[in-house]
């Protein structure tokens, strides 16, 4: 039998010679930090972050590394040394202030990724005093290539709409912590002119100072989250909508359409102690109940069940059977009207195959 001899090519750095594709799809796993560490490997690494389609920069995840570099450079570094080719995925989260990261150079990097195509972008913002307005370039809010689009602004952090917006490409919006004072903008982006194809929308935690009423009027949208602590009135006609997750002080006004449309719904806000004899909140929880005909997974909060429990009209007015309901999630607390809503609930959902029940006592109840 022959002795096998290795030779000096299987002592090579077999990655390192792989073709520069091949090695960019594999540092496009890696953490943003993780994959500008492997320009220093050797020659033939310096250039593999070039052609990454995923850019994500994040200034606390690099504070928290032992790498030398200064944030701001490590990003202009990057930019710069791109070949060119489109980017799928733009991630930036910062905070700007006029000494370490100014909002003239977080705005150049972010046009960077409009210029090169970007399809995926989030924007996670946080201010130092005393920057207090926020202005993006003006093309992000014209921008023909993206679809999805998350944007966040933290602590105080205001921003500026311009006249001109429109997002003909963008499917998937996502909004935190922003703050509307005109109503007009909130009416403009909130309707199908802005946005006419998109099918998901998420509205947490904003604040629109300018008017005590939101309303959304996007036919394309197929899920809708809101939640907020503010008492907003909302107003909802989305005529093919299939699940919402509403987690509000109050019951949204929502036409028959939107109503009849759901397949999954969630509405939970809390028990009305204060506007006991306010009609108006009675009557949008009975219509909503009312109108959910084809939903075959309902979340109710204590808010909901206590409002039935109050409200002497809904026992009247609500159909015998709602057939389509298979699964009821229910969050309760252990007083006289909520047991009295349990069997009222399990009578009106005959085909019901899967009952949650959440009991919880509130501290001030």
């Amino acid at each position: 039998m022959k002795k096998l001899c290795c030779s000096s090519d299987q002592n090579k750095d077999i990655i390192s010679y792989l073709p520069d594709p091949i090695r960019s799809h594999i540092v496009s796993s890696l953490p943003m930090k993780d994959a500008l560490r492997t320009k220093t490997l050797s020659r033939r690494w310096r250039n593999v972050c070039s052609s990454l389609s995923t850019l994500e920069f994040s200034q606390y995840d690099f504070r928290n590394s032992n790498s030398k570099c200064d944030f701001k450079d490590l990003v202009d570094e990057t930019l710069h040394f791109h070949d060119g080719s489109d980017i799928q995925k733009f991630s930036l989260a910062i905070t700007i202030d006029d000494t370490y990261i100014h909002s003239r150079r977080a705005n150049s990097w972010i046009y960077f990724a409009l210029q090169h195509n970007v399809q995926h972008l989030t924007l996670r913002f946080w201010v130092s005093l005393p920057v207090k307005l926020l202005r993006l370039p003006c093309c992000l809010f014209t921008s023909t290539t993206l679809s999805v689009l998350h944007l966040y602004c933290y602590y105080g952090c205001d921003l500026e709409w311009p006249t001109n917006i429109k997002f003909p490409m963008v499917k998937y919006f996502h909004l935190e912590e922003v703050t509307f004072y005109d109503e007009n903008v909130t009416n403009k982006i909130f309707s199908s002119c802005t946005f006419p194809v998109l099918e998901d929308l998420l509205v947490v935690h904003c604040s629109f100072n300018s008017s005590g009423t939101l309303s959304i009027s996007i036919p394309s949208i197929k899920f809708l989250q809101l939640i907020w602590e503010k008492d907003h009135m909302v107003n909802l006609s989305i005529p093919f909508i299939r699940k919402i997750d509403y987690q509000c002080q109050s019951p949204p006004n929502m036409s028959c359409e939107s109503l009849s449309s759901l397949l999954s719904a969630c509405f939970q806000f809390p028990v009305p102690e204060a506007i006991t004899n306010d009609s108006t909140f009675y009557s949008s929880v009975r219509k909503i109940l009312i109108g959910l005909h084809n939903v075959n997974s309902l979340d109710l909060s204590e808010g909901v069940i206590e409002s039935i429990a109050r409200d002497p009209d809904v026992l009247a007015h609500l159909p015998g059977s709602y057939c389509s309901l298979e699964e009821l999630y229910l969050e309760i607390i252990p007083t006289e009207n909520f047991v009295k809503v349990i069997p009222f609930l399990l009578r009106i959902y005959p085909n019901l195959k899967r009952l949650y029940i959440s009991v919880y006592e509130p501290e001030n109840y």
